[in-house]
């Protein structure tokens, strides 16, 4: 409190002096608290007048002609900033604030080798190394070498147990390796030494989540709630490890645990909605998705979820602009698009039912479910030849898959094309027999069709 009443003092003493033009003393670490000050708050006009002063009562300072350089880098100013460092560097080539600076620089110039080498020529000259191998790192990270960036890492944690950043950028690392178990491993022994790392259990908690381990994940988060107990981050998860258990009364608790202390917002009122709409409690659902969408117009899972209990309520021509809503505000879930088409062609838009499915398998390409969906509506609301048409391009995409042959022998049966169906069903057999029995799930009357248990009693045999 005391520092930060005589650092606005300061702050005030160097803007009356710029206001009316008398220059007045500052020693050369209040000089260095103004402009980084100023650089922090990004007043670069202001940070400028700092550097210049200080340079002009202080002409040998190189914390000052670093500052500069550091001011050009944030102006986006990034080989004017490295011509005044490599300058500096000259004159003091064992200043590592000034190699620091430096591979700041080349990490904005996406020069990840030079800035590299820039922060491992200060390591040795570093009292506290621990900024020097997190840079190392997430140059690393930056450039794809997420093992590299997780050996530097490690360093980083080892200088400084509480560098949280530094668990957080580590766990992501292991996520993008998909090593979770690794990740969790490493995790569980840190916690082992050092116990009170609330970033360390959290992330522990979703490492164990991501790769099943619910209970575990449970237990993890709940240490971490238990060191810090406004955790949001770790409430959420914890509600969001007891939603994908199946336990939505328990997620419903902690939402509104997090309601207690937590600023209400359109996310924690989603997410209690949707447990609700899980548990098939669709009025108290429809209340927390509306609170949502109030909160935040473009919550596009809000919008779906409103469109989802309207329908299971029986109000499908209000699920329709909801829906349409959701399609709107995030144009590439294919998801939104399913349910689209669904409700679209029970309020008898089968333009929009059919565009939606199209928009379905462009965005979820390899989802052969899709096709199978989209021709069965066209087959309920077209014709069986209009069916079979949608299939023909999703077997171009899925030529082995057994569950399209099928259907098209069914739609091929349907429309009297025996021949044509015979060719499918055989294509059907061949790559797995074992499914045949979905022809009569999807069309009980070719139990009655000669074609076509003649050509299952062969493949029998």
């Amino acid at each position: 409190m005391e520092d930060n009443f005589f650092g606005n003092k300061l702050i005030e003493r160097f803007e009356a002096m710029i206001s009316n033009g008398r220059k007045i003393f500052f020693d050369a670490e209040e000089l260095t608290e103004v402009i980084d000050y100023f650089l922090e708050g990004e007043s670069f006009e202001n940070a400028s007048r700092a550097i210049e002063y200080g340079l002009q009562l202080y002409p040998t300072n190189i914390g000052y002609q670093v500052r500069f350089a550091l001011l050009l880098s944030r102006q986006n100013k990034l080989n004017h900033a490295l011509k005044v460092l490599q300058d500096i560097e000259r004159l003091e080539p064992s200043e590592p604030e000034i190699l620091m600076t430096q591979g700041l620089v080349y990490s904005q110039l996406m020069q990840h080798e030079n800035a590299i080498n820039c922060f491992k020529k200060a390591i040795p000259l570093l009292d506290y190394k621990e900024d020097a191998f997190f840079n190392i790192a997430l140059e690393h990270q930056t450039a794809g070498n997420f093992r590299e960036a997780i050996h530097y890492l490690k360093f980083s944690l080892k200088e400084n147990k509480d560098n949280d950043a530094a668990i957080y950028e580590l766990a992501y690392c292991y996520e993008m390796l998909g090593k979770n178990h690794e990740c969790a491993n490493f995790l569980k022994l840190f916690t082992d030494f050092h116990p009170y790392s609330e970033s360390a259990w959290y992330n522990l908690g979703i490492c164990l989540h991501n790769y099943g381990e619910f209970d575990e994940s449970i237990q993890a988060l709940d240490y971490a709630i238990a060191i810090n107990t406004t955790f949001v981050a770790a409430y959420y998860s914890k509600a969001s490890v007891l939603a994908n258990m199946g336990k939505y009364r328990e997620a419903l608790a902690v939402y509104q645990e997090v309601k207690g202390f937590d600023e209400p917002n359109a996310l924690i009122n989603y997410h209690i909605g949707d447990c609700n709409e899980q548990l098939g409690e669709y009025r108290d659902a429809l209340f927390y998705y509306k609170k949502a969408v109030r909160q935040d117009e473009f919550l596009a899972d809000a919008w779906a979820g409103l469109a989802v209990v309207l329908d299971e309520l029986g109000k499908t021509k209000e699920a329709f602009p909801m829906i349409r809503k959701a399609v709107r505000y995030d144009t590439e879930n294919a998801e939104f698009w399913l349910i689209y088409a669904d409700i679209a062609e029970r309020n008898n838009a089968l333009g929009e039912a059919e565009g939606a499915f199209v928009r379905a398998t462009v965005l979820d390409r390899e989802n052969a479910d899709i096709w199978l969906d989209y021709s069965d509506m066209m087959n309920r609301t077209q014709t069986s030849i209009q069916a079979a048409e949608v299939l023909n391009k999703a077997l171009t995409i899925f030529p082995q898959s057994a569950d399209l042959h099928y259907r098209m022998s069914c739609y091929l049966f349907e429309a009297g094309e025996n021949e044509k169906a015979a060719k499918f069903l055989s294509s059907g057999l061949t790559l797995d027999f074992s499914m045949h029995d979905q022809l009569y799930d999807y069309m009980p009357s070719l139990r009655n069709n000669q074609h076509a248990n003649m050509l299952i009693g062969k493949y029998k045999k």
